[in-house]
């Protein structure tokens, strides 16, 4: 029986909505549907997330579903960095600043979201049940517009909790089920936050149906019973739209979620979820029939019928007298679970209710074993995609189902971060966190950090230092000699007077030449140095970032007060060098963790010598005023990405990498932190643009260009190609794994003698 959808029709338009129990396989079946009969089909879809996010979770759908093996991968996600605060947490917010002497940014985030409520990341889980993630399938299927309507950036929503009723036991169509329920959704309403946005959603959707014949939207149930008020009230005008054309995606980190985090995000339990997929019509096929929604109910006492057997049918040794107690204790089991259901007035339990309830009841072995069954599931593995930091449970179990660690190569593992879900959900049962047994090689030492591989950094140094070499044996100097007629550079007095004092009548000028100068590092001047290795352009590529964290070298520095001051004002990532290339992932099972990554660089700057220990970097962090190398602080957990790099240069210096060529832009960018020269390498076809030489004349820089072909082919191929490799320390001096060394084919100390000994022993007595 075909239920017609929740319509409005405005003129000659008409928008099909799908208000929504988020991560609720019922409502995007629903959204599936409209999208699947040529007779709702829309010629847009808009759904509830900021444009900007919206775009970023499209292409990034799209990325995964290309060449995916029939199955939507579960569970990626997007994680941004949060700004914003409740309007009416102001005078609390001043007052928690005047009651601990610091600034906001400076506070832990586990007081910041006791006290103000603040989560300090917003992440968008990448669930197949969720009605916003099919609405955004369907558009790339469809080849539709998609269209984020709500507002990009808000504060945390202070949501109540509402009995509603199960969407398993719908019946009479979605229309039915929203009459009865729209009232209870809409007294979860914060009006603090959720005018804004629904202001903001339906002005939009005005706008989309004066453009389009046919709208789908969905947003969560609580929004729509005030949206569609709206729409009666002739004082909202329809407001712009932003074209996907004049607009940036939002700066999100790709991630992969924890299975015991993910499981809050997949319907009631995960196996609805991987039904849900398996029967889901990709849409427009018209070859196949749209199908009735998924019987949970049967599901369920399916997937609890295999987790008894599997229970049960362990050898007797195993199980020493639990065996005949959990054979007692089922029936209890199963009560205690339906009393669980009636007071949630539930149809179907969750799966926090199922493992509730056998903890109370059964064994721990069963417990286990109800857990593993549930839990079966193709999760994403992190094997497959090192690139990805993992999203993980803490390791010290606290109870906040808001609170997670990101396992990355740019943060400590142990750092803690307090997480929004978006759009906004709270699981319906607000227990501890599912315990669940990953096989997956997720590691949270060291070897999961990647570090730039010794030898390149011996390499990258030495030459450097031959470069910078070439660029001194012509500084600038004066010399004193005999007047012949020409001024040169002016009268030398102090020698003119000494020869008159002796009865000697000569007059004495000024000359300037060049000549050669020894290298000092302690001089400062050698750095930094740009390398242009492929002048061309290359499609591929993009920035890369090698950083120094200022957490590395905070035990290190003799002026802790200077230190917190630049971490206040600038950041806490001191930049290393900047590349510009691609990277490549390299499997290696001689490796711990199996892989290890390799950046093809076309260009290279470096702003110091990159092979040092944390005490050498602290120190010349403090020799140079922590002026010689760009600083920038931690966004949205991206701390290697192009678009922080080509934000931070524009904001910061006025630097528009994308109106230059990318030598060049590669030049403007180290520019203002060199003090006297600037030294170029690159091929002798390559040219810069006139802006370097300008702004170098503008700040009194001397620009040293020198041919590349000084080097060797193979060094320069060497220079090329960096390994990024896991380390199993890093104090005193990060040291690999003798597996790295048979993997790359190279010894951990090659290319030391290479080094000035004057570079190698750098602070060595601080």
């Amino acid at each position: 029986m075909f239920h017609p959808p929740i319509s409005i029709h405005r003129q000659n338009s008409d928008l099909y909505a799908v208000p929504a129990i988020h991560f609720s396989h019922i409502f995007a079946a629903e959204v599936n549907r409209i999208c699947f009969h040529p007779a709702t089909q829309p010629d847009a879809i808009a759904v509830e997330l900021g444009p900007q996010t919206a775009i970023a979770v499209r292409n990034r759908i799209r990325e995964l579903e290309t060449g995916a093996a029939n199955r939507f991968p579960v569970m990626f996600g997007l994680i941004k960095r949060n700004r914003m605060i409740r309007a009416s947490f102001k005078e609390k917010a001043f007052r928690l600043q005047r009651k601990t002497g610091k600034d906001l940014s400076e506070l832990p985030p586990e007081i910041l979201y006791r006290e103000l409520g603040f989560t300090d990341h917003s992440i968008l889980y990448l669930s197949p049940v969720d009605s916003i993630i099919e609405a955004i399938r369907c558009s790339i299927q469809l080849g539709v517009p998609l269209y984020g309507v709500d507002l990009e950036e808000m504060a945390n929503g202070l949501y109540k909790p509402a009995v509603i009723q199960d969407p398993q036991s719908m019946h009479n169509g979605m229309a039915a089920y929203l009459k009865t329920n729209a009232a209870l959704a809409d007294a979860t309403r914060d009006p603090e936050i959720d005018l804004r946005r629904e202001t903001a959603m339906t002005a939009r959707i005005r706008t989309l149906m004066r453009q389009y014949s046919k709208v789908l939207f969905t947003c969560g149930m609580a929004h729509w019973q005030k949206i569609s008020q709206m729409f009666e009230d002739d004082c909202i005008k329809p407001a712009p739209v932003f074209e996907e054309q004049n607009m940036d995606p939002a700066d999100f980190k790709k991630t992969i979620i924890h299975p015991s985090i993910a499981v809050q995000y997949m319907d009631l339990f995960p196996a609805l979820a991987e039904v849900y997929e398996e029967r889901r019509i990709p849409v427009p096929d018209i070859s196949k029939e749209w199908t009735k929604s998924l019987r949970s109910r049967e599901l369920f006492r399916r997937i609890l019928k295999k987790a008894f057997k599997h229970h049960f049918d362990k050898p007797l040794d195993t199980l020493p007298g639990k065996r005949t107690c959990d054979l007692e204790a089922f029936p209890g089991f199963e009560a205690y679970l339906h009393g669980m259901q009636q007071l949630a007035h539930r149809a179907v339990p969750d799966l926090s209710m199922v493992i509730q309830a056998a903890k109370e009841t059964m064994s721990e072995a069963f417990v286990n074993a109800l857990t593993e069954t549930f839990m079966k599931y193709p999760w994403v593995r992190p094997e497959a995609h090192p690139d990805c930091p993992v999203l993980m449970p803490p390791a010290d179990e606290i109870e906040d189902l808001d609170c997670a660690t990101l396992v990355d190569s740019g943060l400590p593992s142990s750092k803690r971060i307090y997480l929004q879900s978006i759009p906004d959900f709270r699981p319906s049962s607000k227990n501890k966190r599912i315990v669940y047994k990953w096989d997956a090689t997720v590691t949270t030492n060291s070897s999961w950090y990647r570090y730039t591989w010794r030898p390149w950094e011996y390499l990258i140094s030495s030459m450097t230092f031959q470069a910078i070499q070439a660029a001194r044996k012509k500084q600038p100097a004066r010399k004193t000699i005999v007047f012949e007629g020409n001024l040169l550079d002016g009268i030398d007095m102090k020698s003119t007077l000494r020869d008159f004092s002796r009865g000697k009548n000569r007059f004495f000028v000024r000359d300037r030449i060049f000549k050669e100068t020894p290298l000092s590092i302690r001089s400062m001047d050698g750095f930094p140095v740009v390398w242009i290795l492929s002048p061309e352009k290359h499609d591929a590529a993009d920035w890369k970032v090698l950083i120094e964290p200022l957490d590395y070298i905070k035990k290190h520095v003799r002026n802790a007060e200077e230190f917190q001051t630049i971490r206040k004002t600038k950041g806490d990532c001191m930049v290393a060098s900047i590349g510009y290339g691609y990277s490549q992932t390299i499997n290696h099972k001689a490796i711990h963790g199996c892989y290890y990554g390799v950046d093809h660089y076309h260009g290279i700057a470096i702003f110091q010598p990159i092979f040092w220990t944390n005490r050498q970097f602290a120190q010349w962090a403090e020799m140079t005023r922590y002026n010689r190398n760009p600083i920038y602080g931690y966004e949205g957990g991206d701390l290697f990405s192009a678009g922080r790099l080509k934000k931070w240069c524009e904001k910061k210096h006025g630097i528009a990498l994308a109106e230059h060529d990318w030598p060049t832009g590669l030049a403007l960018m180290v520019l203002p932190f060199c003090r006297e020269c600037l030294t170029v390498v690159m091929p002798e076809s390559c040219r810069l643009e006139p802006i370097v030489f300008e702004r170098a004349r503008r700040d009194g820089v001397r620009v040293a260009t020198h041919r590349l072909e000084m080097f060797s082919p193979r060094q320069i191929e060497r220079l090329a190609m960096c390994q990024m490799v896991p380390a199993i320390s890093v104090e005193p001096e990060t040291k690999y794994e003798t597996s790295v060394e048979r993997a790359i084919g190279e010894s951990q100390t090659q290319n030391r003698e290479l080094v000035p000994m004057e570079w190698l022993t750098f602070g060595a007595n601080r």
